[in-house]
C-alpha cells in the first residue's frame, strides 16, 4: 500500500479521534491502527472510524504510526460464508408494497447476491452487508422495534445483516438464518470480519433447525474460584457485576461498557481503598446479603463501609437519588474476564458471574469474592466523571459537544440544536444501559438513507420520530440515525445515573 488512506485526523474530546478513511481497504487499516502502541480501541465504517487513544497520544502521532503500520501489513484475506435463510420476517410484505415489488421479487433480489462485510458493530457480532440490490433501497423504521429475534435477516438503507442477540433493533425484517451459524462468541469474538463475503440461500420453513446457543455453558478459560461468598437472600431490582469497562472489543462489535456511572462506581472502591475499576454489583433496588466461607468481609455501599462476620446478613436500600448504586466488594467479585473485561453484558452472555453471565443476579445466587487476597484488577487511567450525588441536580447542567450534522440544513432544522438546548427534558422510563431516552422531539429532515457511522457513548441519536436517544454504556458501537450533539465524557455519568422523570438541561460548550 503506496497511498495515503487518511483525508484527516480530528481529535473529538480526550483520548478519542475521527479519522476520515479515503481507501478501499478498511481491514488493513483497522488492523494497522489497533498495532499501534497507545491505541485502545477502534470502530470502522465505510468511510470514518473512531479510535480511542492514551491522551497522550497527539494527532500527529496517531497519523505517523498510522502510516508505518499500513506500510508494513497486508491484507488479511477474506472468508466467504453461505448461510440458509427462510424468508417470512414481519416486514417481508410490508417492504414489498413499499418498494412496488412482489414477495417473490424481493426475496430473488436479496438472495442472488453475494455481499461483502464493509463494517461491523452496532451489537456484538453484527455485520453490515452490502451493497443491496437499489431496488431494495428502504429507510429504516421510523422507530426502532424494542424487541428484535437472534438471527434475523434485515435490509435498511442499502444494506443487510444479522442480528447476533435478541434485542432492539429499527430495520426491516425479511427472514431469519436457520443453520448452525454464531455471529458472536466471546471467547473468540465476532465471526464475520471486514472484507469477508456472505451469500443467502432461501430455504423452506420445514428446514428451520432448533434454536443454537450462542455460545457454550461456561467460558473456555473459566477459573474456579473458592473465595468468600455473599449469598443473596433477596433483591428489589436486578443486578449486575460491572467494572471500569473493556478495552480493545469495540471492533467485535462491544461497546465499552462497565458501570453505568463510572463516578459512582469509584466512590465505592474509593471506602475500601481499592482501585476505582475493580468489578462491584450494580444495584438498581434494594439487596440483602449474607457472608458465607470467611470470618469476615469488608464491602461498601456508595460511600458507606461495612464489616460483614460469618453467617451475618445485610440490608442494602435501593437508590434514592440516583438509578444505580454500587456494592463493592474487598479484592472485587472473583470472575472470569472475558473479552478484556468483566463487566456483564447480557443480550451477548458476556461477563458477569461465570453460573450465570445470561441473565442479571437474581436471589438465591452466591457472589464468589475476591477477599483479602491481592486484587485481580489492574487500574485503568483515570475516569473523569464526578462521584457526588450533586452532579445530579437539576441545576447542573449537561455539557455537548455538536457534531457535522448538527449544522447539516439537509438533517436538522438550523435552530434545532439551540431549541434543544434551550428545553427542559425529562428521563424516560424506557431508558437502560443501551440508552437514555429523552421525553423531547428535534425537528430532523430527510430519510435514513444513507451511511451508517461509528459510535460513541453520548452520541445524541435523533430517529425518524424526532425522539432523541443519547446513547449508553452499552450502546450500538455503529449507528444509522443522524447525530445531533455529543454529551462531553466527564458528564457521561451524571446523565446516565438520573432516574427515570428526572429533569435535564443541555448546553453547548
Amino acid at each position: 500500500m503506496n497511498e495515503r488512506v487518511l483525508e484527516g485526523v480530528a481529535r473529538l474530546d480526550g483520548g478519542l479521534f475521527e479519522l476520515s478513511l479515503a481507501a478501499p481497504a478498511r481491514r488493513a487499516i483497522v488492523d494497522a491502527i489497533a498495532s499501534i502502541p497507545g491505541v485502545e480501541d477502534v470502530a470502522a465504517c465505510e468511510r470514518r472510524a473512531l479510535v480511542w487513544c492514551a491522551p497522550e497520544l497527539s494527532r500527529d502521532a496517531l497519523e505517523a504510526a498510522l502510516l508505518d503500520a499500513l506500510f508494513a501489513r497486508r491484507e488479511a484475506p477474506s472468508t466467504t460464508h453461505t448461510l440458509d435463510v427462510v424468508y417470512d420476517g414481519a416486514d417481508l410484505v410490508t417492504v414489498a408494497e413499499r418498494l412496488g415489488l412482489d414477495v417473490h421479487t424481493v426475496i430473488a433480489l436479496h438472495a442472488e447476491r453475494e455481499y461483502e462485510v464493509l463494517a461491523t458493530g452496532f451489537a456484538p457480532g453484527w455485520a453490515y452487508l452490502g451493497p443491496l440490490d437499489p431496488r431494495l433501497a428502504i429507510a429504516r423504521r421510523a422507530s426502532p422495534r424494542p424487541r428484535v429475534e437472534a438471527r434475523s435477516v434485515a435490509i435498511a438503507d442499502l444494506r443487510t445483516g444479522i442480528y447476533p442477540f435478541a434485542g432492539p433493533g429499527g430495520w426491516n425484517l425479511l427472514g431469519a438464518v436457520t443453520d448452525d451459524f454464531r455471529p458472536f462468541d466471546p471467547t473468540r469474538g465476532a465471526a464475520l470480519s471486514l472484507g469477508d463475503r456472505v451469500r443467502f440461500r432461501p430455504v423452506e420453513p420445514r428446514t428451520v433447525a432448533a434454536p443454537v446457543a450462542t455460545r457454550s455453558p461456561q467460558p473456555q478459560s473459566v477459573v474456579a474460584h473458592n473465595g468468600p461468598r455473599l449469598v443473596v437472600e433477596s433483591l428489589g431490582a436486578p443486578a449486575l457485576v460491572q467494572d471500569g469497562g473493556r478495552i480493545g472489543a469495540v471492533r467485535h462489535g462491544v461497546a465499552r461498557g462497565g458501570a453505568l456511572w463510572k463516578g459512582g462506581l469509584s466512590r465505592a472502591n474509593r471506602a475500601l481503598s481499592q482501585p476505582w475499576n475493580t468489578a462491584a454489583i450494580e444495584l438498581y433496588g434494594a439487596a440483602r446479603l449474607r457472608l458465607e466461607g470467611a470470618s469476615r468481609l469488608d464491602i461498601a455501599h456508595d460511600a458507606a463501609r461495612y464489616t460483614l462476620r460469618e453467617g451475618e446478613s445485610i440490608t442494602l436500600p435501593r437508590p434514592v437519588r440516583a438509578r444505580v448504586a454500587y456494592l463493592a466488594i474487598r479484592g472485587g467479585v472473583a470472575c472470569t474476564p472475558e473479552l478484556g473485561g468483566r463487566g456483564q453484558l447480557v443480550r451477548a452472555s458476556l461477563g458477569g458471574l461465570d453460573h450465570a453471565r445470561d441473565r442479571p443476579i437474581r436471589s438465591g445466587d452466591s457472589i464468589v469474592c475476591v477477599g483479602d487476597g491481592p486484587p485481580a484488577y489492574r487500574e485503568q487511567r483515570a475516569h473523569t466523571e464526578p462521584e457526588d450525588d450533586a452532579c445530579l441536580d437539576e441545576g447542573f447542567v449537561i455539557a455537548l459537544a455538536p457534531t457535522r450534522a448538527a449544522g447539516d440544513p439537509a438533517r436538522f432544522d438550523p435552530r434545532a440544536l439551540e431549541r434543544f438546548c434551550e428545553g427542559i427534558h425529562r428521563i424516560s422510563a424506557a431508558s437502560d444501559r443501551t440508552g437514555t431516552r429523552l421525553d423531547a422531539r428535534v425537528d430532523r429532515r430527510g430519510d435514513d438513507l444513507g451511511e451508517s457511522a461509528p459510535m460513541a457513548p453520548g452520541a445524541i441519536e435523533v430517529p425518524a420520530d424526532g425522539a432523541p436517544i443519547v446513547l449508553g454504556v452499552d450502546h450500538p458501537t455503529v449507528g444509522g440515525y443522524p447525530v445531533i450533539a455529543v454529551v462531553r465524557d466527564e458528564h457521561l455519568g451524571a446523565l446516565f445515573a438520573r432516574r427515570p422523570g428526572a429533569r435535564v438541561r443541555f448546553a453547548l460548550e
